[in-house]
């Protein structure tokens, strides 16, 4: 259900905030918030905003990581 958490946010905005386009958020360090395995998924935080996150790699709770890519409301992830 924690893939969900993005598209609420669009859809319930909490102020006048502007959303950022996927291009503002690749190269951008994410900090893991729940472990990311691969094929499975975790999530990160990005700013102030939680993210589902995905890595061909795995990367523990407490590691920072930078984003690749974005596809709808998934990051894609690396070590950072």
């Amino acid at each position: 259900m924690f893939f969900l958490l993005p598209i609420a946010r669009k859809l319930i905005p909490s102020s006048n905030e502007l959303l950022p386009s996927p291009n503002q958020l690749i190269g951008q360090k994410a900090y893991v918030i729940s472990d990311i395995k691969p094929g499975e998924g975790g999530l990160v935080k990005v700013n102030s905003d939680m993210w589902s996150a995905f890595a061909d790699e795995m990367i523990k709770e407490g590691e920072e990581a930078i984003v690749i890519d974005v596809k709808v409301t998934k990051l894609y992830v690396k070590k950072g």
